[in-house]
């Protein structure tokens, strides 16, 4: 079973997000981030795991246990695209959610 630090680096790598932008995003520092990184903290605060999964876009379940409940059966693309999603600014949002809309108008 992997460590939450492993979760939390496979999270962020889908993400293409690093420890700063992490650390910005989530209001986390850096430095616990950091130590959970690297498994010098091996049970997070939930409210410090909360904030980091949210601001990857995932589900505090998973990042947690490393098990999807019902609602969280997203894939690790998916994870990314939601993440990806909500970086982008209000407009960039409207125009990529026309451009996702077109393409599956045309398949």
């Amino acid at each position: 079973m992997k460590r939450f630090g492993e979760r939390l680096r496979q999270a962020m790598d889908g993400a293409n997000i690093k420890p700063k932008q992490l650390a910005d995003r989530s209001g986390v520092s850096q430095r616990y981030i950091s130590a959970l990184l690297a498994g010098e903290n091996e049970t997070p605060r939930v409210d410090k795991a909360w904030l980091l999964a949210r601001a990857l876009g995932t589900s505090i379940d998973w990042l947690v246990t490393g098990e999807m409940f019902q609602n969280d059966q997203l894939s690790p693309q998916e994870v990314a695209l939601v993440a990806a999603f909500r970086s982008l600014p209000e407009t960039g949002r409207k125009s990529l959610l026309r451009i996702v809309h077109a393409y599956s108008d045309n398949s």
